[in-house]
């Protein structure tokens, strides 16, 4: 089996993606006149800090998702995080569980919420979400991961395929 599924946005992501780019952009041009002419350090951090942040962001940008016969692979912009399937308990779509998740570490709305949240149901868990209504929770032996496929139903059933084996 080799499925890919895209990443798309949804209006959450795009819009905290669009105002978090903004305020980036614009908080050089804004600091640098209310900086001091004689703090170099000040002046450096605020032309040096928004664009690391932003570039930093994009790499960890998803780019979709594929399926294999034992993995999971999250396509990033340079590379692939790969997830194996083989302690996979269950695959479940529930993009209202999600929604009232708190992060605890990681990206919450910059090109993606990607990092580690944590909810009342779910506990722990990794997010590696662009879209909250297409969440998709997989439940392993020793961790949960949340993914967004553009097609969570088929996402679903091919996973679900995939435990009847």
């Amino acid at each position: 089996m080799h499925t890919e599924f895209g990443a798309t946005w949804g209006r959450a992501l795009v819009a905290m993606s669009i105002i978090a780019t903004i305020i980036l952009i614009v908080i050089p041009f804004a600091g640098m006149s209310t900086i001091p002419n004689g703090d170099f350090i000040g002046k450096m951090f605020l032309l040096v800090l928004p664009p690391v942040i932003l570039i930093s962001a994009l790499m960890f940008v998803i780019r979709g998702y594929v399926l294999t016969d034992d993995s999971l692979h999250i396509k990033r912009l340079f590379w692939n995080t790969k997830i194996n399937l083989s302690t996979l308990k269950s695959a479940g779509l529930n993009p209202v569980l999600v929604k009232k998740s708190m992060r605890t570490f990681g990206n919450g709305g910059l090109f993606s919420f990607t990092g580690r949240y944590w909810n009342k149901q779910l506990g722990h868990f990794r997010m590696f979400v662009t879209n909250f209504d297409h969440s998709v929770v997989l439940k392993f032996m020793d961790r949960v991961i949340v993914v967004s496929p553009d097609e969570p139903a088929m996402f679903v059933a091919k996973m679900n395929m995939y435990l009847k084996k």
